[in-house]
C-alpha cells in the first residue's frame, strides 16, 4: 500500500457567523476536490453539535461494516 492521502472534512455550523458571511461553499469544496490531494472531501452543518457527534459515534464504529450509508 501507498501513502495514505489526508481526508478533508469541514464543519458548516448553521453558517449564518461572520465568518462564513463571504464564503462560497461550492467554490471551496471544488478547490478542495481538485486542487489538494486528499482522499475525499465532506462538507457538512452540523457536525459541531448533536447530529455530528452521534454521525462520528456510528461512523467510526469498530467493526460495523453492514451499516449503509447514502
Amino acid at each position: 500500500m501507498g501513502e495514505k492521502l489526508p481526508r478533508f472534512i469541514m464543519c458548516f455550523c448553521t453558517g449564518e457567523c461572520p465568518g462564513f458571511a463571504k464564503l462560497d461553499l461550492w467554490k471551496l469544496i471544488n478547490f478542495v476536490r481538485n486542487e489538494l490531494d486528499v482522499e475525499y472531501a465532506i462538507v457538512h452543518p452540523q457536525l459541531c453539535v448533536d447530529d455530528g457527534d452521534n454521525f462520528w459515534r456510528d461512523y467510526l464504529r469498530k467493526g460495523d461494516t453492514d451499516t449503509p450509508y447514502t
